[in-house]
């Protein structure tokens, strides 16, 4: 549940964030003569990067009081600083002060962040449907007969029934009967394999042609089944580590090269500015050679 209300709420602010970047990007359509106010640009492109984006730049801070960066840090920083560059634009009644870009930075990446969210609701849903191959109830067979009980009752040594098109609740030795256990979804074997008396089997899979009567040796967190979905969730993080671990070095550099280029581009932009406001005068002798 908490993987589906991430997607559906990265899939809000992708909507929320192209409503309000498409009409900062109608100029750009040839033929097209649409052009807002450079204070309603502002707050739509305010609201995309600030709103929107809110998430970038709270990562971003938390980082920054841990002395960390990542790339929420690189992304906060190239948004604020084109919105705030515009925002000086439009101050000076420049012609087109550049809001679409900030707006437009963010709408994508929250896009990517919206597939992110996604992929991992997919892979959520893969883990659990994994989950539930195993039933969470087992039919025991005790001096008294048959009952059913929770897997989370039984014993190691309890007698486990699985009658023909039954799934097997736990992992376990055949005891008594044969039959073919199909296992396709866990071990990718495309036809179910004879089982018989001495035989392991694990939980998930389905008996077909007969029963058997299975010795319990392990239910829910036990079974191959649960380690196998848990081999699977500790990879993903254990990629994603690595894959942060590599990129920070990058991301370092990138943070390094961007407050470069940030640096040279605001003292071009002074100087260009003040050879504007203030063309040098002529001197007496431009004067006397005139």
């Amino acid at each position: 549940l908490e993987e589906e209300a991430a997607s559906r709420l990265a899939l809000f602010r992708v909507i929320a964030a192209w409503i309000l970047t498409l009409p900062l990007m109608a100029p750009m359509i040839p033929g097209l003569h649409f052009h807002l106010p450079w204070v309603v640009q502002a707050l739509l492109s305010g609201m995309v990067v600030f709103a929107t984006g809110r998430r970038f730049f709270e990562n971003a801070l938390k980082q920054l009081l841990l002395l960390e960066t990542t790339m929420d840090t690189l992304v906060a920083l190239g948004a604020g600083i084109a919105w705030s560059f515009a925002l000086l634009e439009g101050i000076r009644e420049a012609p087109h002060p550049p809001f679409e870009t900030a707006a437009a930075l963010v709408a994508f990446l929250l896009v990517g962040k919206y597939l992110e969210a996604k992929a991992k609701h997919r892979a959520t849903n893969a883990l659990e449907a994994l989950l539930a191959l195993a039933p969470p109830v087992a039919l025991r067979v005790g001096k008294q007969g048959e009952e059913i009980v929770l897997t989370q009752l039984l014993r190691a040594g309890d007698r486990i029934r699985v009658k023909p098109g039954g799934a097997i609740p736990v992992d376990g030795t055949v005891l008594e009967g044969r039959a073919d256990v199909a296992e396709a979804l866990l071990t990718g074997e495309p036809m179910p394999q004879p089982k018989q008396p001495g035989d392991r089997v694990i939980a998930g899979a389905t008996v077909h042609g007969g029963s058997l009567d299975i010795r319990m040796e392990g239910a829910g967190r036990d079974t191959w089944l649960a380690r196998l979905a848990k081999h699977s969730e500790a990879s993903s993080q254990a990629a994603l580590a690595g894959a942060t671990a590599r990129s920070r070095g990058a991301l370092q550099v990138g943070l390094a090269i961007v407050l470069v280029l940030v640096l040279l581009a605001v003292v071009a932009v002074v100087l260009v500015d003040a050879a504007i406001r203030h063309p040098p005068s002529a001197t007496r002798d431009d004067i006397g050679e005139t």
